[in-house]
């Protein structure tokens, strides 16, 4: 098996696993909720007319009205259970991708397997 068919194979291991399966649910239900959609919308108008108010230079009190509602768009979406589950599963999706590649780039580099002097410094045992 060549080094394409066996990182084929990775790929298809690493979509079998329950963390890969989360994201997959979590990224379908984020982008499926329309209020989280919307105020997504809301924020990049928001952050566009900020841009444009400072390019001007205008007054600091619509600058200081547009940053407010900015950061409370931002709370709101930020705060939004189908965003917490996103970022979360996102996260834990890009740990262990992390992972899988510290544990090539260690096999690469002639080191192999865990050790207990080096375990808690690697990170893909835990």
């Amino acid at each position: 098996m060549n080094v394409n068919e066996q990182a084929e194979a990775l790929g298809r291991a690493l979509s079998q696993t329950d963390t890969f399966k989360r994201y997959i649910f979590a990224k379908g239900k984020f982008e499926q909720n329309e209020d989280l959609t919307q105020l997504i919308e809301a924020y990049n108008m928001e952050k566009l007319r900020l841009d444009i108010i400072e390019s001007q230079g205008t007054d600091e009190e619509k600058k200081n009205s547009c940053t407010d509602k900015l950061n409370k768009i931002y709370q709101d979406i930020f705060s939004n259970p189908d965003m917490i589950e996103y970022n979360s599963a996102h996260e834990e999706l890009s740990n262990l991708l992390e992972s899988v590649n510290t544990i090539i780039l260690n096999t690469m580099n002639g080191e192999s397997g865990c050790t207990p002097d080096k375990c808690a410094s690697c990170g893909h045992c835990h």
